[in-house]
């Protein structure tokens, strides 16, 4: 954890320095440098987010393959495998829709991380970690604090994200950003 809040730290702190308040809430947007700079910050930000999607959406997926999948069959069948590509197309085709409607996507985007990434992320493991093991008082201690320190986080980051969808939403024009 202590990496993890190292990164996000340094990225905000050093954003916040160079830019001060009108920092883009993505600071890759703020940057002024080189073009090239920026474009492989934006492609690596594109292979994160592929790893992530992955994981995030695949409850989703799994739902909806036990319903529509053929159980008889192998799991790379024709059918299977073609339903797979054709669920998986269907959903990213849905999600970007709606991403290129709402202009300020990224605000829902910060609601989704506070009440899911978050959680489950951040607080689970440590919640489920006490649960596994027996530990000295002092690291139940940190774990709780930790715990407690991650779901304040979470509930602030969901008032903002909340606050944020209320003021962009009084502006709304479907695909203005595009």
């Amino acid at each position: 954890y202590g990496i993890i809040a190292i990164t996000y730290l340094a990225v905000a702190i050093t954003g916040y320095w160079a830019f001060g308040y009108a920092v883009n809430p993505f600071v890759v947007y703020s940057y002024p440098g080189p073009q090239w700079a920026v474009t492989l910050a934006l492609l690596l930000a594109v292979v994160q987010i592929l790893g992530c999607y992955q994981i995030y959406t695949r409850p989703t997926y799994e739902a909806i393959e036990i319903k529509l999948s053929r159980h008889n069959e192998s799991p790379v069948s024709f059918w299977n495998a073609s339903m797979r590509l054709i669920i998986t197309s269907i959903y990213m085709i849905i999600v970007t829709t709606i991403c290129c409607m709402i202009p300020f996507f990224i605000d829902f985007v910060a609601l989704v991380g506070a009440l899911g990434f978050t959680p489950l992320d951040f607080i689970l493991p440590v919640v489920l970690f006490m649960f596994a093991r027996r530990t000295s008082w002092w690291w139940k201690a940190m774990n709780i604090f930790l715990a407690v320190a991650y779901s304040v986080v979470s509930i602030l980051g969901a008032v903002g994200a909340f606050y944020f969808i209320i003021d962009h939403a009084q502006t709304y024009k479907l695909f203005a950003d595009l």
